[in-house]
């Protein structure tokens, strides 16, 4: 049966079927590409990169010639401007973005990227690239999705300083992250450096980009939004918007350029209270995880608040790993419209 399905997959595609579909339904909805790390297999093998959250150059050049070939590419001035001044985006509009601010954007991304002329739009983790070798959050994901630490163990070390354990084990790795977070960073490095130094060595060297990086790509056109400056879910946080207005400022100072006007939520958290506190906060565009096309009536955004499309390498390529086109199409094409 699974078989017969892929087979009808590939005809459909291969007739126009999904194309004809995308051209009736799709020519006033925006669709947001999510992405978050660019690297070579065996990159990806040695930094230990979450294969969820990974491509390879190759995939992300074949995504790109496909929506070349469906959509029309647009920039994050070009959806400002239609959203406060009603300037219409063309037909079937499509942004690529990336989250968190990983190096490996500006080595193995940019390239890509930039040889297919595609504009881009980079939500960085103010803290991230602030940090001066590693950021905690990186040795921390790293130790227990390789198996270096185990969940338990590590929840029982990081015993909250101000009193009272909480609750006894962590449901899951974001509440890990969100323990290890109201740590000193003293009491927080006495626990992950060890995992820091061997991550480093594996990697060689540092993983997430600089400031100085990050100013060469917004000086080389590339869209600069916040994404926290925690990484932590706004949701979680006590003073959500201290948060927001924090990471903004520290991206504007040292990219060089106005970093002020969109948000991608960390870990695609939100509520009504996040969104109010990003809008009172002057964020003009609100990006989610939620993997929906974005009406554009008249080709103006219906809403602030933008779903996204993540490009999972698992559910886009065949068993050799190459872009098979019979699978993209469904996962961008048929999409809930918001």
């Amino acid at each position: 049966m699974a078989a017969l399905r892929k087979a009808a997959k590939k005809i459909v595609q291969y007739s126009g079927g999904f194309g004809a579909w995308h051209r009736l339904r799709n020519r006033e909805c925006l669709t947001v590409l999510m992405f978050h790390r660019v690297l070579p297999l065996a990159d990806q093998t040695r930094q230990g990169a979450d294969p969820e959250y990974t491509v390879t150059p190759e995939l992300l050049a074949a995504v790109l010639r496909f929506a070349g070939r469906h959509y029309t590419f647009i920039g994050m001035d070009e959806l400002l401007a239609a959203r406060a001044h009603g300037a219409p985006l063309p037909a079937y509009p499509l942004l690529v973005t990336f989250d968190d601010g990983w190096r490996d954007n500006l080595v193995h991304a940019r390239p890509v990227l930039a040889a297919q002329n595609v504009p881009w739009l980079l939500f960085a983790a103010a803290d991230a690239i602030a940090a001066p070798e590693v950021w905690w959050h990186e040795p921390l994901e790293w130790a227990v999705r390789n198996g270096k630490a185990d969940l338990a163990e590590l929840w029982g070390r990081a015993k909250p300083e101000t009193g009272g354990a909480g609750q006894d084990v962590p449901g899951n790795l974001l509440d890990l992250l969100v323990r290890f977070g109201a740590l000193s960073p003293e009491h927080r490095w006495a626990i992950l450096g060890p995992y820091a130094d061997e991550l480093l060595a594996s990697a060689g060297g540092r993983l997430m980009l600089d400031a100085a990086e990050l100013n060469d790509l917004a000086k080389s056109g590339t869209g600069i939004g916040v994404h926290g400056a925690t990484h932590l879910p706004l949701t979680r946080l006590a003073d959500p918007a201290d948060d927001m207005v924090r990471a903004r400022r520290w991206l504007t100072a040292n990219s060089g350029t106005a970093a002020g006007e969109t948000i991608s939520f960390p870990h695609g958290r939100y509520d009504a209270g996040t969104v109010s506190a990003a809008r009172d906060a002057g964020f003009r565009l609100m990006f989610t995880s939620d993997p929906v096309l974005n009406r554009c009536p008249g080709g103006v955004p219906a809403s602030d608040v933008l779903g996204r499309v993540p490009i999972a390498a698992a559910a886009v390529t065949d068993d050799s790993g190459r872009l098979a086109p019979e699978r993209l199409a469904p996962w961008l094409i048929l999409r809930e419209r918001q």
